[in-house]
């Protein structure tokens, strides 16, 4: 199994390096568990796990129950995103998010979630991060330290449009 993975893992590898991010074509690739965005080396993860393995213990049943969420929903996940340091700022990301927007709304969840939290040191830093997940139009529900749970309604989901700085970049 953990050979499998490694080997499918490896073949992703080979396929995002032949379309290199300045090429701007996007690679979808999906497994049973997850669907993944990519542009050259930059990526996205979209997959689904429930209410209750995501969020019930940082927010508890109470705060479920307030925003209509029930543990056992499953719920649209955007587990990743990652831009190279060098790739930021040209629209790479938004485009990536994009294809993660109209994945979400393909699985057909109430929810989708994420966690705006800052990487390494390539990672922009939490307040621009947010602000870049709100144009999609999540909310955050929770700040802990120097990360931000998020949740938008599914069908509230919008596409969101290059930055003035990354319009160039296509």
């Amino acid at each position: 199994m953990f050979q499998e993975l490694l080997e499918k893992i490896q073949g992703l590898d080979e396929t995002f390096d032949q379309a290199p991010a300045e090429s701007g074509k996007v690679i979808k690739t999906t497994d049973e568990e997850r669907t993944t965005f990519a542009i050259g080396n930059n990526s996205v993860i979209v997959t689904e796990s429930t209410a209750e393995l995501e969020f019930l213990e940082d927010i508890g049943e109470d705060a479920l129950d307030k925003m209509g969420i029930d543990k056992s929903d499953f719920i649209t996940k955007i587990e990743h995103i990652e831009v190279a340091k060098s790739k930021q700022g040209k629209g790479i990301g938004t485009r990536l998010m994009n294809e993660a927007v109209v994945e979400a709304k393909e699985r057909g969840t109430e929810f989708t979630y994420l966690n705006a939290s800052p990487i390494g040191t390539d990672g922009l830093p939490l307040n621009k991060l947010t602000s870049f997940y709100e144009k999609f139009g999540f909310k955050t529900f929770k700040g802990q330290g120097n990360n931000n749970l998020m949740i938008v309604k599914t069908n509230e989901l919008k596409q969101a449009q290059p930055t003035k700085r990354s319009r160039q970049y296509k």
